[in-house]
């Protein structure tokens, strides 16, 4: 053994695969279960879902190409992520104070401005796709 080296068996690299499989399911079940809480709990996500359902089947009737299909998705996740920031903003503002403070509701303040300029830019982004495939 080198100094400060130490040499794994086949058997301690299986087990440390195994750590990072269940790390990652671990990972990606919390993921799944946040984003459902988001869909349960917040009908302004569900209302975006909707609108984004809406804005990729009228980007694929308008036969929109891959680039523009790609800047709509990009838009769409943008808004999405927002939301979702917005939520966790909303969350952890409301777990650490107990009454009604200035900070927590600049902080909520703040992260719905950004879901709505996110919104706003999104809509614009929409425009310009669709309305000259429309005309």
């Amino acid at each position: 053994m080198v100094l400060g080296v130490v040499q794994l068996s086949y058997d301690d690299y299986l087990v440390y695969d195994e750590i990072i499989e269940m790390k990652f399911v671990k990972s990606v079940t919390h993921a799944i279960e946040g984003l459902g809480y988001v869909l349960r709990e917040h009908a302004n996500f569900r209302i975006h879902i909707a609108l984004a359902f809406v804005a990729i089947v009228l980007g694929i009737s308008l036969k929109l190409s891959n680039l523009e299909l790609s800047i709509l998705v990009i838009t769409i996740t943008l808004v999405l992520m927002a939301e979702i920031l917005n939520t966790a903003v909303e969350e952890l503002s409301d777990l650490i104070t107990l009454r009604w403070s200035k900070h927590a509701k600049v902080a909520k303040d703040v992260s719905a401005g950004m879901v709505f300029l996110t919104s706003i830019c999104a809509a614009i982004v929409g425009w310009l796709l669709f309305i000259p495939k429309l005309n």
